[in-house]
């Protein structure tokens, strides 16, 4: 992408390309209830372009501040001066008034204190989203898992471990960068002092976006996969063996296993490959103009939104983006479904077997309602972290809007809250007894026993 001329931080091919996100109707503005914008504290419809990159946004925040003053006659000014009525008939007039001003500030013409604060709170959204992601995902998870795999005292199933990997793997990806044509960098805030956003290449958002939607399905399918061994375990951890394996079929237990563990531990990553792939292709195809004169040369569909890339297609734009970001809201509704599923079997046939085998599992294992209880609070958290994908099906494009007010908690709460999700297993797993020994390592507990087989194979 090349840098716009005008000082804004977006290429000027893709502010043709975006433009026509703001050609909304009186009628559409009313439906959403728009009747005038304040960035602060008044969410525009997410329909606005404003809100597609921080950098631009202020400067399209007076296009539509122009059409609502217009519609309601209160009087020809936005919030960078007065235009002409003629200049409000379109989005295109009030965009020009605004990008003719002075840009010599390096932030797309906009006054100093009006840029200075948008960067300001830019900034604080950036430091929270990365600082959950690095937290839980960059340091904390990476010490759990290290802690099993070198510790002689701690044992886990590899299904556990491959899901702790998805979510360090996961918080990696959604911590990428791009902030030139040939780099990427990893903790890189998006906002800088000449600029109100980055400028990634083509190539690396659609690495990105392809990889992201990738890992969604691989972590949604890391969830499943636990729970369904947790299930496994506690199915066939009867008393006698010979309950042990009436019901098994006719494959043989060690078989069957053979076959079960391996659809739990390639599954999700065969998710992860047809989901990258099938983005990569699609988003490949040429993005194109806005004018409806072409493709844009050498480009592809891939966007950067607020904190990361996503996909957004070739479509209609005239009412809203919806239709562009059919990849994003299949690929939330298959981590929905299999969300719902996962949780699903925790109420319907864990607690159910749990219940039912609860005076063997106390005589047999080691602290087993700990770690039930972990299950449950990690599954409550990825229920309210389900509805939260629900409300972005429903309206995709509001994950495109840039801060948190009354008309957008979208940005705020969603990215934050799927960050926070490593921090939220970290804290849920490296909380047992077991873990806290080997890291408490100057404390001898007196009351620590050996760990039965089936204890085992539940951790």
């Amino acid at each position: 992408m090349q840098e716009s001329s005008s000082g804004l931080g977006i290429g000027p091919e893709l502010q043709d390309r975006l433009l026509v996100c703001g050609k909304r109707t009186v009628a559409e503005r009313r439906r959403r209830n728009v009747s005038s914008v304040n960035w602060a504290s008044d969410a525009a419809s997410p329909f606005d372009a404003e809100y597609l990159y921080p950098d631009w946004s202020i400067a399209v925040l007076s296009v539509t501040d122009c059409l609502a003053e217009a519609e309601n006659a209160v009087g020809p000014s936005d919030f960078f001066g007065t235009v002409s009525t003629s200049d409000m008939n379109a989005p295109h007039g009030c965009l020009k008034y605004h990008t003719t001003m002075s840009s010599d500030s390096g932030t797309g013409g906009l006054p100093k204190d009006e840029a200075d604060h948008f960067q300001q709170v830019q900034r604080v959204d950036e430091r929270i989203y990365l600082g959950i992601q690095i937290a839980g995902g960059h340091i904390l998870l990476p010490i759990l898992v290290l802690t099993i795999l070198f510790s002689k005292r701690i044992t886990r199933h590899p299904v556990f471990v491959i899901f702790c990997l998805s979510w360090i793997f996961s918080s990696i990806l959604y911590s990428l960068l791009s902030s030139h044509l040939e780099s990427l960098s990893v903790y890189r805030g998006r906002s800088t002092n000449d600029l109100l956003s980055l400028n990634p290449s083509y190539d690396t958002c659609l690495i990105q976006a392809s990889l992201l939607n990738g890992v969604q399905a691989l972590t949604a399918c890391t969830n499943l996969a636990l729970v369904v061994h947790l299930w496994a375990v506690l199915r066939y951890c009867n008393c006698n063996h010979s309950s042990e394996t009436k019901g098994m079929g006719l494959l043989s237990r060690s078989r069957k296993e053979t076959i079960h563990y391996c659809l739990l531990l390639g599954g999700p990553f065969l998710a992860f490959v047809v989901f990258t792939v099938v983005t990569m292709v699609i988003g490949s195809q040429p993005a194109e103009s806005a004018d409806g004169s072409g493709t844009i040369p050498d480009s592809n569909l891939s966007i950067p939104s607020v904190f990361y890339c996503i996909i957004l297609q070739n479509a209609d734009f005239s009412h809203s983006l919806t239709p562009g970001l059919n990849i994003l809201r299949s690929v939330l509704m298959f981590t929905c479904l299999v969300s719902l599923i996962t949780v699903g079997y925790s109420v319907a046939h864990i607690a159910r077997l749990v219940y039912k085998r609860r005076e063997y599992l106390r005589e047999k294992t080691f602290n087993w309602p700990a770690l039930f209880l972990r299950v449950v609070l990690f599954s409550i958290y990825r229920i309210v972290a389900l509805s939260l994908n629900v409300a972005i099906i429903v309206h995709p494009d509001e994950l495109l809007l840039v801060g948190i007010s009354k008309n957008n908690i979208f940005n705020g709460v969603i990215d934050f809250f799927q960050a926070a999700i490593p921090l939220v297993a970290f804290l849920a797993f490296a909380s047992e007894k077991d873990i806290l020994n080997v890291w408490c390592f100057w404390r001898k507990d007196k009351t620590q026993t050996e760990k039965s087989p089936v204890s085992r194979e539940i951790a």
